[in-house]
C-alpha cells in the first residue's frame, strides 16, 4: 500500500505534464512521416537537415527536433541558453565538453545514448563516416552562441 501512495503523486504529475504538453491530444509521428528538410533556419546550421516534431524553434516553449548531420560534419564549440536533452537516434555522436575543439578529447556515444547538456555548457559535436541523427528536447527559442576563435562549423576534412 505504501508504494502505491508514493507512486500516485508521480503518476499524476506526469499525466498533468503530458496532457498540458499535448493539449489533451496524443501526437504520434512515425519514422515514415518524418520528412527531413535542408536547413534554412538561423538556429540550425547550413548543411544539416531537420524535422521539428513538437513546438517551434524560434518561439518560447518546449520543442523537439531531430537533426541529421552528414558524415564528417562538425558543429563547432558553442553554448545554448537552456538545458538540452539529447538522444542519439542513429550513428555515433562524438561529443567534446570544451570551448576548444580537440577531436582527440571526445566521447564516442552510440545510438540509444541519452545526454543532458547544462545551459551555457560549452560543447562541440561531430560525426564520422556514418553521419548522425540526434533528437534535441529543450525550451525555445533555440539559440546557439558560437565561441570565438574556434573552427567553423561544417564539413570536416577526412
Amino acid at each position: 500500500m505504501m508504494k502505491r501512495r508514493q507512486l500516485l503523486p508521480i503518476a499524476l504529475l506526469s499525466f498533468s505534464f503530458l496532457t498540458t504538453q499535448a493539449q489533451n491530444s496524443i501526437v504520434i509521428t512515425t519514422p515514415k512521416q518524418m520528412k527531413f528538410t535542408k536547413s534554412d533556419s538561423k538556429t540550425i546550421l547550413h548543411g544539416m537537415e531537420t524535422v521539428v516534431l513538437q513546438g517551434e524553434l524560434n518561439k518560447a516553449g518546449p520543442y523537439t527536433v531531430r537533426i541529421k548531420l552528414p558524415s564528417h560534419y562538425l558543429v563547432a564549440p558553442h553554448t545554448h541558453p537552456s538545458v538540452e536533452a539529447l538522444t542519439v537516434i542513429s550513428g555515433t555522436m562524438y561529443l567534446g565538453m570544451s570551448d576548444k575543439f580537440d577531436q582527440n578529447k571526445v566521447i564516442a556515444l552510440p545510438a540509444g545514448t541519452f545526454i543532458l547538456v547544462p545551459a551555457m555548457a560549452p560543447h562541440f559535436v561531430f560525426s564520422k563516416n556514418e553521419g548522425l541523427i540526434t533528437q534535441v528536447n529543450a525550451d525555445g527559442p533555440r539559440k546557439m552562441d558560437f565561441i570565438a576563435g574556434g573552427p567553423q562549423s561544417g564539413p570536416m576534412k577526412k
